[in-house]
């Protein structure tokens, strides 16, 4: 803490309103906790001074020397250290409950500033900028987490103007940016002080920066159209939602693992529930004993859990089926369902030709008859299934008589085992239990879109409560299989390593892949309302990943364990010295490590083979490097087991040189056998070749696999990675993102690669996967 009893900040014709904003929020905590000397526990002066081109500051106390000088800084700037010296946790977090998100909420604030120097304040910006900010504002009350942090202050003030910009425009403009609107109003609540000097610059300067009229000349006539297009946020698209009333339903088959696809719909009807204040059932639609396991049942919770879903309470299809029972009867009695012992394949050709069974007629008596032999499970009941009766002409196919309940004897239930002989389908026993179980909006994708028509067709029949249908479109990559039965292939015949595989769209599988739940979500988000099912690439999806987890994740050094060459120092000597340095450069809360070497070094092959005698180079965060001699290898040398082209290296070091006067900047590793340990990286490609699979052709789809989608190399890694542990990210620098996979022992690290979206390498470092492959972009 600093020692000082004053503080002057001298402003000139720019106010520090962020600075200022601190100080009110850290007097009116004094006023709260009774401490009312002069409001605050610092004397904190503003002083205009026209002379001062941004503020100046000055500290002072007893023991200051007359001549003490001012210290040049920004609003911005000086805010990071007006906050940890007056303790008011928006940047410098401290309090308990909170200090678990210091990193990542320091990290997004520099961010900000960052974003918002680059963008220059011109009115074709202003809806560049909006759209930004409005699409954060999605997921978050706050900018940061749940909380108010500098970031939200900041911010405020850099969208002051363009609140009141877009205020004074169209209806169209308010509801484009809703998002902005909530949270501007909900940060203007939480600021308002009684500050006479700060509310009359608002007044006067920012509200007169870009006055509306000009804006609205100014703005492109193309992107003034653009905007007046639908709002292309998921919000307002319920049916009838009222606030503190919707409820929704996550309603997955226990029968396998949950992929991307599934946590789109997952999230969405959290997403849901939480803007409207209600609630998510999580009800597990286990009507198929065939299929179902235990295992999946206790994966999805774990999904659900790493996606950071919440629900109210989870319920079991099964748990209704004497209900369901007694629904069935119901329609019998009504003469809407009858008993059907047509053979299956049977039943589906007279169902595409619209012909009705010969047994649609039967009496109600015969049909109840048969439906109790079908509970019992006995010999009559296995040859039978029940059909609604509903309409065999009908263009959709779908209302042509559909099964409700059929027998299933010889295969226990994983939670009931023999207790029940016949089980409700699945578009039997969803209208009645969404409705019974008091969901307001079932979101469904809309390749069911056939299904709805039958859907209501139950609700209706049976006077049971109206539930609202949403449709939204399925998530889809290029390259990448979702048909259960085709990656249950993959896992049968050995392609994958089971259900967790990287390569695998499964949740677990693309977590372990590095995929982090906020990009997943802001993907998602994105993606808007469209109902059009288009194929996505890969990149965009990786590009959010990367944006999110490169803030906040340490940097160390890799080096290639078979092709790496020596660099020899002539001038240096065998002592090992230590450095510090940071494992971030532009994140200093992530700490530090030891850094270490001698006059050995370890480079990489692709770095020597660029290397001229006498070049200047310099090694990353030790210093610069003349190159002296390059030793090549002899071709009939037999101890040159990698067949590499260059032996050695000789140089001398220059560490104080001027790296800027380098072209060539180069990461390195300590040839100090203690120092460094053994790492396998893994890079994996995707799992077919084509983009999708046309459903018209019967080729054998099995032709379209990559047979050569795994990859790895085996590297020389800074000791320093021994302190994260499994599912930590982290950068090799100029080789890419990777993540923590296994560790097998203090030697033996495995590592998998995260894709950064991007279509071209880290650096000339070479990688196993093509990554413009990768991220599914043409070629």
């Amino acid at each position: 803490m600093i020692n000082t009893d004053t503080i002057n900040i001298y402003y000139g014709k720019k106010y520090p309103v962020v600075c200022k904003t601190i100080f009110n929020i850290h007097k009116n905590n004094d006023n709260k906790n009774g401490d009312i000397s002069n409001g605050t526990k610092k004397n904190i002066v503003f002083i205009k001074n026209e002379n001062v081109e941004n503020i100046q500051v000055e500290f002072l106390n007893k023991n200051t020397p007359e001549t003490n000088k001012k210290v040049d800084t920004s609003d911005e700037i000086f805010a990071k250290i007006l906050d940890k010296l007056l303790q008011t946790n928006l940047y410098d977090i401290t309090e308990k409950k909170k200090s678990q998100f210091l990193v990542f909420v320091q990290a997004q604030y520099n961010d900000w500033v960052d974003f918002f120097h680059y963008k220059k304040n011109t009115p074709k910006d202003i809806f560049t900028i909006c759209d930004y900010v409005n699409k954060h504002l999605q997921l978050n009350t706050f900018i940061s987490f749940h909380f108010l942090t500098l970031s939200d202050i900041y911010i405020y003030y850099e969208m002051y103007k363009y609140f009141h910009i877009i205020n004074g425009c169209t209806n169209t403009y308010i509801t484009q940016y809703k998002n902005i609107f909530r949270w501007f109003r909900l940060i203007h609540s939480l600021l308002q002080h009684e500050d006479k000097q700060l509310n009359s610059y608002l007044k006067e300067h920012i509200m007169t920066i870009q006055p509306t009229t000009t804006i609205n000349k100014n703005i492109d006539s193309k992107q003034q159209n653009k905007k007046k297009t639908p709002a292309t946020s998921y919000e307002s698209k319920l049916e009838n939602a009222v606030e503190g009333k919707v409820v929704t339903r996550f309603p997955p088959e226990p029968s396998g693992y949950l992929h991307i696809g599934h946590a789109k719909a997952a999230f969405l009807n959290s997403y849901y529930a939480n803007l409207y204040k209600g609630k998510m059932l999580l009800r597990f639609d286990d009507t198929n004993p065939v299929l179902e396991d235990i295992k999946y049942e206790q994966s999805i919770i774990e999904d659900l859990k790493m996606l950071g879903l919440q629900y109210e309470k989870i319920s079991y299809s099964s748990d209704y089926f004497p209900l369901l029972q007694t629904y069935c009867t119901k329609l019998i009695e009504m003469g809407k369902a009858y008993a059907d012992d047509t053979n299956v394949e049977e039943m589906r050709n007279q169902r595409g030709d619209g012909i009705e069974s010969i047994n649609r007629n039967n009496s109600v008596e015969q049909n109840l008859n048969i439906f109790q032999h079908m509970i019992e499970g006995d010999e009559i009941g296995q040859k039978n299934c029940i059909r609604a009766k509903i309409d065999m002409q009908c263009k959709n196919k779908c209302m042509r008589d559909p099964v409700v309940f059929r027998c299933i004897v010889d295969i226990p239930h994983h939670r009931h085992q023999y207790k029940y002989k016949c089980y409700p389908t699945y578009d039997f026993a969803c209208p009645i239990l969404d409705s019974l179980e008091g969901v307001t909006h079932a979101l469904r994708t809309n390749e069911y879109s056939d299904r709805i028509e039958q859907y209501y067709w139950f609700i209706n029949i049976l006077n049971l409560r109206k539930v609202y249908i949403y449709e939204f479109s399925r998530i889809a990559f290029v390259k990448t299989v979702m048909s259960k039965r085709k990656l249950k292939w993959f896992v049968e015949n050995k392609m994958v390593d089971g259900w967790l595989d990287p390569r695998m769209p499964t949740i677990k599988g693309i977590f372990r892949r590095g995929l982090t739940k906020e990009a997943l979500f802001q993907f998602i988000l994105e993606q808007g309302p469209s109902k059009a099912g288009n194929l996505m690439q890969w990149d965009k999806l990786w590009s959010i990943n990367k944006q999110i987890i490169d803030p906040i994740i340490p940097r160390y050094a890799a080096v290639d364990y078979k092709n790496a060459v020596i660099l020899k120092l002539s001038n240096l000597n065998e002592q090992v010295n230590e450095k510090i340095r940071d494992l971030h450069m532009k994140n200093k809360q992530l700490g530090t490590c030891p850094m270490y070497y001698n006059n050995e070094f370890l480079i990489e092959l692709e770095d020597a083979q660029t290397l001229n005698e006498n070049e200047e180079i310099t090694l990353i965060k030790l210093g610069n490097v003349i190159i002296k001699n390059i030793i090549k290898n002899d071709n009939n040398d037999t101890n040159n087991r990698n067949n590499n082209s260059i032996k050695e290296i000789i140089g001398i070091s220059n560490f104080s040189g001027d790296f800027k006067n380098t072209k060539k900047k180069i990461h390195w590793l300590p040839n100090i056998q203690d120092k460094i340990i053994k790492c396998t990286l893994y890079e994996y490609d995707h799992l077919i070749t084509v983009d999708k699979f046309d459903s018209n052709d019967k080729t054998d789809w099995t032709k379209f696999i990559n047979h050569n989608s795994k990859h790895e190399t085996l590297v020389y890694a800074e000791i320093g990675i021994t302190n994260l542990k499994v599912t930590d990210k982290l950068q090799f620098e100029r080789r890419g993102y990777f993540i923590v996979d296994q560790i097998m022992d203090i030697n033996n690290y495995h590592l998998i690669k995260i894709p950064d979206g991007k279509s071209k390498n880290m650096s000339i470092i070479s990688t196993k996967v093509d990554p413009k492959h990768l991220a599914g972009t043409k070629k």
